[in-house]
């Protein structure tokens, strides 16, 4: 009969430390829960022109509206549909110089989006990538305790969402760039001049003169 007290302790022990457990289910897999994702955005605006592809100055004002609006950025691409004019050297002419103060140009290669283009019509379209790291911060699971060392729910949040702000064009998360060469010059250069000037430990100290100083010792 001694010996009951101490059973009651023995089952009462555990349910104290079961307790101590979360009740949300940590997630168990290796990878981050979450990743950067790029969605794409586009962007169109009608532009009105000439038979000969020619864009009036009312026309050129309403595509710097349009391009001020939409705040065309470094990434974006540039397109046309040229809908039914068939020479559009004259408006990609007026495009670029309308991007030029953005450091764009309109791409070789045109875009057919929407309905086609009424007659005298030529539609400018912007394409735009953005990244975000969607369910960003996730504190729904918390970080302790966590007996089996799986990875919390907010794990890899903070990388994932800088590096969605700070990659300066976002399909390159998608397609990446491919290698273009090296550029000719630029490293032998540098090992050149590292070769050939003389080390500035070796020169001896410039000497500056102030003059007169006035007051103080």
């Amino acid at each position: 009969m001694k010996t009951t007290p101490f059973l009651a302790l023995a089952i009462v022990a555990p349910l104290a430390l079961t307790a101590c457990f979360s009740k949300e289910g940590q997630y168990q897999g290796l990878s981050p829960m979450h990743r950067a994702e790029v969605s794409l955005t586009r962007f169109a605006h009608d532009m009105r022109v000439s038979t000969d592809g020619t864009v009036a100055k009312d026309e050129q004002e309403r595509l710097f509206a349009f391009l001020n609006r939409v705040d065309v950025r470094y990434g974006d691409e540039v397109q046309l549909d040229p809908g039914q004019i068939t020479d559009t050297g004259k408006t990609r002419d007026a495009v670029d110089a309308a991007l030029y103060v953005y450091g764009l140009k309109v791409q070789p290669a045109t875009i057919a989006i929407g309905a086609m283009p009424e007659s005298g019509v030529v539609r400018v379209v912007v394409t735009r990538h953005l990244a975000k790291a969607p369910g960003c911060p996730d504190y729904s699971q918390p970080n302790t305790p966590n007996y089996q060392n799986a990875t919390s729910s907010n794990f890899s949040c903070a990388s994932r969402t800088n590096l969605a702000a700070q990659v300066a064009n976002p399909a390159d998360l998608v397609d990446g760039v491919p290698h273009r060469g090296p550029v000719s010059g630029e490293p032998e250069r540098a090992i050149d001049n590292f070769r050939t000037r003389e080390l500035t430990g070796t020169q001896s100290l410039k000497s500056t003169s102030t003059g007169d100083a006035v007051g103080g010792n």
